[in-house]
């Protein structure tokens, strides 16, 4: 209804900066929209797009009354499956595990690469892989590098 109050969350959001967050992840699950591999990547993964987008918000409506019959929302046969088979579940969390293993040890460079690296393990989506401008604005350690890229790609 065009007066109903709705309430926006925002993913970057945390407890320490606004006083409140959402597991956005989560909420995606629940909704239908993507798989949330909690056991192995925390990670989520579309059954179309891999793990080749991001949530920006959850926009929760107060007053409304929910099913509890959402897609992803649990229940004997309700909830979502991995739209991975498991042996790839578990290379990505294997290539994360050492990715996330170096952070600190290495440049920051090279561990924002590494999630670069993680993610390029899917299988799944791959057909949705960031552009090359994209992957180093979304991936680059420094706002010095993500301006250049966004200068470069609106010349």
């Amino acid at each position: 209804a065009p007066d109903e109050e709705a309430k926006i969350v925002f993913a970057f959001e945390t407890i320490e900066t606004t006083g409140r967050c959402c597991s956005v992840h989560t909420a995606g699950h629940v909704a239908g929209l993507a798989y949330y591999d909690a056991a192995h990547t925390m990670r989520s993964i579309h059954p179309v797009y891999g793990p080749w987008f991001g949530y920006r918000a959850v926009i929760t409506f107060p007053k409304r009354l929910w099913s509890k019959a959402l897609p992803g929302g649990g229940g004997v046969g309700k909830e979502l499956a991995s739209p991975c088979p498991e042996t790839e579940l578990m290379e990505v969390s294997n290539v994360q595990t050492d990715v996330l293993g170096k952070w600190g040890a290495v440049s920051e460079a090279e561990s924002w690469a590494g999630l670069l690296r993680v993610t390029d393990t899917f299988k799944i989506g791959a057909e949705h892989r960031y552009s090359e401008p994209q992957a180093r604005f979304h991936y680059a350690a420094d706002k010095e590098t993500r301006r250049a890229v966004l200068k470069e790609c609106t010349a």
